[in-house]
């Protein structure tokens, strides 16, 4: 394992999941209610893409290769994304199977919309020939 120079407050987060040596069964959390597992997130993520700039290649690859070793023990794996397209977004692209696109009814929306739509697209040619647009949900409607 790498220094955990990065952690605040020792919680481990998605951070230290795609940038340090750690596997998603040293981070994530389990709940009782609702049963689920959560793999948190704090600030410390809002650097990692500045970082993930250096990786020379697979940088793309990081989330979904960590996803890899645990997919199989569950049915769903939900990923949210921050609303810009960078490449923690890209990671979270190519380790998906489906988009699910929540979006806000008006206009400057619907341009986004179209730059993501268009992302998607590049990744699938690229990265990752099995991710389909699940859906668009319309929110704050």
């Amino acid at each position: 394992m790498l220094p955990r120079a990065s952690l605040k407050g020792n919680q481990l987060s998605v951070y230290n999941l795609i940038m340090e040596d750690y596997h998603v069964k040293d981070i994530r959390k389990t709940l009782s209610t609702p049963p689920i597992d959560v793999v948190p997130s704090n600030i410390s993520l809002a650097g990692a893409d500045l970082q993930m700039i250096k990786f020379e290649v697979g940088k793309e690859m990081l989330l979904k290769n960590k996803l890899d070793e645990v997919k199989d023990e569950y049915d769903f794996i939900i990923i949210d994304c921050p609303p810009s397209l960078n490449l923690i977004t890209i990671n979270a692209l190519t380790a998906s199977d489906t988009v699910l696109v929540p979006i806000q009814c008006e206009y400057f929306a619907l341009e986004g919309l179209e730059q993501l739509l268009h992302t998607i697209s590049l990744v699938k040619k690229k990265l990752n020939p099995t991710l389909d647009v699940e859906g668009i949900v319309f929110t704050m409607y």
